[in-house]
């Protein structure tokens, strides 16, 4: 899956079975060959490996920095990300402009000062310093954060309350849930760095929530069929639940959705929480 967001790209490749037993070892072993795809015919400048979040032995999340944005990726680093993929339970990266990860980093942005570091770093073709953060700076970033999520947060909280309500009418109580699921989602990244992608488009959305907590899309794309139909069905809601008398939703289907939704909005406050505290450590 290939995501533009202004000056970055999202790959992501989830090739999750229930069959499939893919151990730390054999992941660490194949990620200098990597490496070597993304430097060497893809022309990375920097590559920051970030670290799992849910210990999830079989993960990887790279932060890659070319020099230029294309308005495509080489198609070398998608072939590497994809030979990642076949090998490993899934395999996810930005590719992000030099010039726009800099501006983050002056600016403070939480996500970006938490990911790029001296321990995150695994290759780089010229020497880097991090720019350091005022304390001061560091505590209006933290305020601006809490004051963006929480604002946001509560509305994600009453669409997710007006679905709960609104059960004897599926197909508006799925569109309630797509509100609650792409708020919340949106501001999660808002908060974090600053800017956030708009689109209505659920998978989209948490292919980008990767970086944050592999949780969160792990809910719905973690290669399960069943999964999958819930999420397409969902992203349906928006539109088909307005326009159409054809969109029809099962009640289990409501009562399973409601559920992952609910947990979607525990998951995200819970890693906005972590990450702040980690920023404010620094």
């Amino acid at each position: 899956m290939l995501i533009r967001n202004g000056l970055e790209f999202k790959i992501a490749v989830i090739l999750k079975s229930k069959s499939m037993t893919m151990k730390q070892n054999k992941l660490q072993e194949a990620l200098p060959e990597l490496y070597h795809f993304l430097t060497g015919f893809a022309g990375a400048q920097k590559i920051f490996s970030l670290a799992q979040h849910s210990g999830s032995p079989a993960y990887v999340d790279l932060l890659i920095v070319m020099p230029e944005m294309p308005l495509s990726p080489p198609m070398q680093l998608i072939m590497a990300m994809e030979l990642a993929g076949v090998h490993s339970h899934h395999v996810a990266g930005t590719i992000c402009q030099s010039e726009y990860l800099d501006k983050m980093l002056a600016e403070g942005q939480i996500y970006y000062t938490l990911a790029c570091t001296d321990e995150t770093l695994v290759y780089s073709n010229t020497e880097w310093k991090k720019p350091d953060i005022d304390v001061l700076f560091r505590n209006e970033m933290i305020q601006k954060a809490r004051n963006i999520f929480y604002k946001g947060f509560a509305k994600a909280q009453t669409f997710l309350e007006l679905a709960q309500m609104q059960q004897k009418l599926p197909a508006i109580s799925m569109f309630m849930l797509h509100q609650a699921v792409e708020i919340c989602l949106y501001v999660l990244m808002k908060a974090l760095t600053g800017r956030a992608k708009r689109t209505h488009h659920l998978e989209e959305m948490l292919l980008y929530s990767f970086r944050y907590n592999d949780q969160l899309p792990l809910l719905f794309l973690d290669g399960d069929e069943e999964n999958q139909r819930l999420l397409d069905l969902l992203n349906k809601a928006h539109r088909d639940s307005r326009y159409t008398d054809q969109y029809q939703v099962e009640t289990q289907d409501l009562s399973v959705c409601l559920e992952k939704v609910q947990k979607l909005h525990e998951i995200t406050e819970q890693t906005f929480l972590d990450l702040v505290k980690r920023y404010e450590m620094i």
